[in-house]
Order: C-alpha cells, then sequence, then structure tokens
C-alpha cells in the first residue's frame, strides 16, 4: 500500500505543480481546457485497454450504484476547475496543501454513510490535519 500512495502523492503533486504553471502561464480557461482535453485521452485509452466487459460495465449507468461513479466523475470535475481557478489565484505553496486535505472529507463521510471506526491515533491524525488547514489559511 505505501509505495502505491508514495507514487500518487509524487504524480498529484506534480499534477499541481503543472496545473499551477499552466494556469498563470494561459491562464485558467485555457489550462482548464488542455487539462480537460489530456484527462480524458488518457481516461479513454485505459478503458480501451482495459479489456473489461462493456456491457456489463455499463449495466445501470447513472441509476442506484450506477450513479455513483457519475456522482464521483462530475464531483472530480467540479474540483479540477476550482483547483485551476486557484492555482491562477492564490500562491502554490499554500493553496495546495490547504485542498490536499480533501481526505478529510472523505473521513467524515466513511464515517456518517459508511458506519467505518477509525481508531484513535487516525482520528488524532484528522484533527491535526485540519489544524494545519488553520493554520496556512491564517497568511502571512
Amino acid at each position: 500500500m505505501i509505495p502505491l500512495a508514495a507514487a500518487i502523492i509524487v504524480v498529484w503533486g506534480l499534477w499541481a505543480h503543472f496545473t499551477a504553471l499552466a494556469s498563470r502561464g494561459l491562464g485558467p480557461r485555457a489550462a482548464y481546457f488542455w487539462l480537460a482535453v489530456c484527462t480524458a485521452s488518457f481516461h479513454l485509452a485505459f478503458a480501451a485497454g482495459a479489456r473489461w466487459a462493456w456491457p456489463e460495465a455499463m449495466r445501470g449507468a447513472g441509476t442506484g450504484p450506477g450513479l455513483v461513479p457519475v456522482l464521483g466523475g462530475l464531483t472530480a470535475a467540479g474540483g479540477a476547475v476550482l483547483f485551476v481557478v486557484g492555482q491562477g489565484r492564490y500562491p502554490g505553496s499554500v493553496f495546495v496543501p490547504l485542498t490536499a486535505l480533501y481526505p478529510a472529507v472523505s473521513v467524515v463521510l466513511a464515517v456518517g454513510l459508511l458506519r467505518e471506526t477509525p481508531t484513535p491515533l487516525q482520528w488524532i491524525g484528522v484533527g491535526l490535519a485540519c489544524v494545519s488547514g488553520v493554520l496556512l489559511g491564517c497568511g502571512r
């Protein structure tokens, strides 16, 4: 788990850096356009090579459990738009770590909706992450 998580951290860190450069150099609209084009191209290529059973994968899309990935995609796209706009407006050294606190939302939803129970040490981690968000948002 740790090597995969480390790889994701590095890739998302690079994504944040490249997004900042694009948003500042091209402006948020053009940066988001190219981000969307490249992301869609990658996802389509991955899906085409995944050897999925397409009729089975499409069953129930947009209804019941099939609505969940649709909502996931829409919220991911909305977050990406907001991220690109923020990268053009705010210093990346503060904005990126602040937005990296989104897993706290996932933890709260997992506890409230999925009835998961984090350990006391994990709750301390969530609390410290929230404290770091406050400190990052305080300015200079």
